[in-house]
């Protein structure tokens, strides 16, 4: 839970970004503005070969089945449709086609369709590695990292090579790059072996990670073609999108029951013309940054962190960030779910009976079990009464009786971050004393306890009016913003460019997992503040969503949300 401490009117201006709409992709369009797309999508979930794990110290490393992944076809059918509409050419490759020499006949394929000017976008969902960099020793890590296709085994010298290196690839846009064609690789895959956190420890069993700790110093460099020692020139055509920094691992994630990859999930609404305001449906390298980067912070709680690296930092030269990509469909906006429309949550049941389980089930309005081929986005264990959402946990010490506060709540964020993209995207932070607004966030993937502060901060706003919610994991609803019942009573207006607008949070009971929602309107929100304000301190999480969402309908407003965590000190 997060409290109002003060409201601060701090000096300096909020930075302005552009912001992305909620533009929709509609029917079919294949040439747009002279940049056509063609797309070379890929996703595999069973993998036929075994690994060698890594060992400290010389060790031999223990041999074993490459652990096959649950959302990567789901991925694929989910960019598919989203790309089919603006693209001029789709390949796909799934499961066991997905090889590498399937791959490379592909993109060899797609890139003699092209012509200049145009962009290539290449999807992998999959598992990813890592091995010695065998072409260039002084490199700092050491480690290049890999996609690994289906058919690979670290074990078997014929199947080792079903795999494509960095430095391939970097030869392979070198061959686009040539006939003057941007590349967009997106990878959903990860090359770690530590995570920022832990999963919790009650389902790790269902959380499946798309990373093979391969112990990768026996394996044979297969490159595409001759490799240049040590003076490879960089591909500048080329835009990377990884699913996770370095240091993280890539968990598959829950989206309404089916496994995914957030940043798949994230790149499909772009594809489907969320990430531009433009009303030729032009999608530069920034918005898509911008764009993709905040959905997969949405979709995963803060917990991954989008890589994105640019060919050079040179903007005279290679893919500049203003630069146009691809054109999407500017259609109509999508309707906002309603909580009718909602289906059911996953609800995953530990410490009880068939008999006691029905019981729940009986009881619940809007949650039901997971089916097999299902993902549980909540867990709760009858033992102590905790909630937990896969990674993380939601709120403690949760009664039988109320369980349902948290069921609505899980419901109601799903309206917010339908409202969240379709009405602009408003950008919400919470920041640290001296931290700025152009680096990245001291907090993200960290636990904050009790007693931290932080300010918040709303980014991109266009509208005066605000209100700030914040939902707990038990379900409470906290109005953090305005406070019209005490002394000082909070302006209901501040303007966009204003630099008086710098709440003071601080974290306190109950604790778990908090998201913080904030709305900027057009229009006055006294009749919202006032609905709110009868909430505040309530356990009715979804009758306040519904309230902010009837006040967006009517029109020019944004909406933006940001999930954290938090815990008692020890």
């Amino acid at each position: 839970m997060t409290s109002r401490r003060e409201f601060i009117a701090g000096a300096g201006a909020m930075a302005a970004m552009m912001p992305p709409s909620a533009i929709i992709g509609a029917a079919a369009q294949t040439v747009t503005g002279g940049i056509r797309l063609h797309a070379l999508i890929v996703g595999i979930n069973s993998y036929s070969g075994t690994i060698r794990t890594p060992l400290a110290a010389g060790g031999a490393g223990e041999v074993r089945a490459i652990r096959p992944l649950r959302g990567c076809l789901n991925d694929v059918a989910l960019i598919e449709a989203a790309v089919r509409p603006i693209a001029s050419r789709v390949e796909i490759l799934t499961e066991g086609d997905a090889t590498r020499a399937a791959f490379l006949t592909s993109w060899r394929s797609v890139v003699d369709g092209a012509r200049a000017g145009d962009s290539i976008l290449v999807t992998f969902s999959g598992h990813g590695g890592l091995e010695l960099d065998r072409y260039n020793p002084d490199k700092p890590t050491g480690h290049n990292p890999a996609l690994l296709f289906s058919r690979f085994d670290s074990m078997q010298r014929a199947n080792e090579a079903d795999r494509l290196v960095s430095y391939e690839i970097n030869e392979l846009v070198q061959a686009a790059r040539a006939k003057r064609v941007r590349v967009i690789l997106v990878a959903d895959c990860c090359h770690s072996g530590t995570l920022t956190r832990s999963v919790h420890p009650r389902v790790a069993a269902d959380v499946s990670y798309r990373t093979a700790a391969i112990e990768a110093y026996d394996l044979q460099p297969a490159p595409v073609v001759a490799v240049k020692r040590f003076s490879r020139e960089e591909a500048d055509n080329l835009v990377y999108f990884g699913a996770s920094q370095d240091h993280e691992l890539t968990p598959e994630v829950p989206i309404d029951g089916r496994p995914h990859g957030a940043l798949s999930v994230a790149f499909a609404r772009a594809l489907n013309g969320l990430s531009t305001s433009r009303a030729d449906g032009a999608v530069t390298g920034h918005d898509l940054q911008l764009y993709v980067h905040r959905q997969v912070l949405n979709i995963t709680d803060q917990l991954q962190h989008l890589n994105v690296k640019w060919p050079t930092p040179d903007a005279r030269r290679g893919v500049r960030p203003d630069e146009v990509l691809f054109h999407v469909r500017p259609g109509a906006r999508p309707q906002p779910t309603s909580a009718g429309d909602l289906p059911a949550i996953r609800l995953k049941l530990l410490g009880t009976n068939d008999a006691g389980a029905s019981e729940i089930f009986g009881r619940l309005a809007g949650a039901r079990p997971p089916n097999s081929d299902e993902l549980a986005e909540l867990t709760w264990d009858a033992s102590d009464g905790a909630v937990t959402n896969g990674r993380d946990p939601i709120a403690a010490s949760v009664a039988r009786d109320d369980l349902q506060p948290v069921i609505d709540r899980a419901r109601g964020l799903k309206i917010i971050d339908r409202l969240a993209t379709r009405a602009g995207d408003l950008d919400v932070r919470l920041m640290q004393d001296g931290e700025r607004i152009d680096e990245p966030s001291r907090d993200a993937g960290r636990t904050l306890y009790a007693g931290d502060e932080r300010t918040l901060m709303l980014l991109q706003r266009r509208y005066a009016h605000l209100v700030v919610v914040n939902l707990t994991g038990n379900g409470t609803v906290q109005l953090l913003y305005p406070r019209r019942m005490r002394a000082g009573r909070d302006p209901l207006s501040v303007p966009p460019e204003s630099a008086g607008f710098r709440p003071r949070l601080k974290v306190e009971p109950p604790f778990g997992a908090d998201h913080v929602v904030a709305l900027a309107s057009a229009r006055p929100t006294d009749d919202l503040v006032a609905a709110l304000e009868a909430l505040d301190g309530s356990k009715r999480p979804l009758e306040a969503v519904l309230k902010i969402r009837a006040h967006v309908e009517m029109g020019d407003a944004q909406v933006g949300f940001l999930g954290i965590f938090t815990a008692r000190r020890n």
